[in-house]
């Protein structure tokens, strides 16, 4: 980003760039034994799957668990982009990319690695990965989706799509 800088003291103005971005971000790997990663759109956003080191960690250990459950790969989407910030495919400012700015949110698409195609309130396998990699914490937690990016209880038919909360 370029700002244009007021400089007080010798009351003359200057242009420079500010590099601003969420620390400590990192990309999700791309070759798991127990994930794939699929995007889409990625002419707007084209390294959507940066995350905090925990995010990336508890993912594929969620994965992992998915895989041990259904012998499929995880396959997931958007997470956050490489300086943090926010998704905004839309052009709205708004949902289903609005939490997508510190690397702790994480979407997961509905075909996965194996080609079932599953909705969120349909997908028992991850619903119990998440719990099981929660023990009982508040997060991570799946939040399931509806075609308008608003949250919806787990077991609502119009919950589509699968998010994962992980702070």
């Amino acid at each position: 980003e370029w700002i244009n800088a007021y400089i007080e003291e010798s009351g003359s103005s200057a242009w420079g760039a500010v590099d601003i971005r969420v620390p400590w971000l990192d990309l999700f790997p791309n070759n798991g034994d127990y994930h794939v990663v699929v995007r889409g759109g990625t002419g707007t956003h084209p390294n959507g799957t940066h995350g905090t080191q925990n995010t990336i960690n508890v993912l594929i250990r969620i994965a992992q668990s998915y895989f041990e459950r259904t012998d499929r790969r995880l396959s997931v989407n958007d997470m956050s982009l490489p300086k943090g910030g926010l998704f905004d495919f839309r052009n709205t400012w708004s949902p289903p990319h609005n939490t997508h700015r510190t690397g702790t949110d994480a979407d997961i698409n509905r075909t996965d690695g194996g080609s079932v195609f599953t909705n969120c309130w349909q997908d028992k396998a991850l619903k119990r990965a998440v719990a099981y990699e929660a023990e009982g914490r508040l997060r991570p937690r799946l939040i399931c989706e509806d075609a308008n990016g608003r949250p919806v209880p787990l077991d609502d038919p119009t919950g589509l799509y699968k998010h994962i909360d992980f702070d």
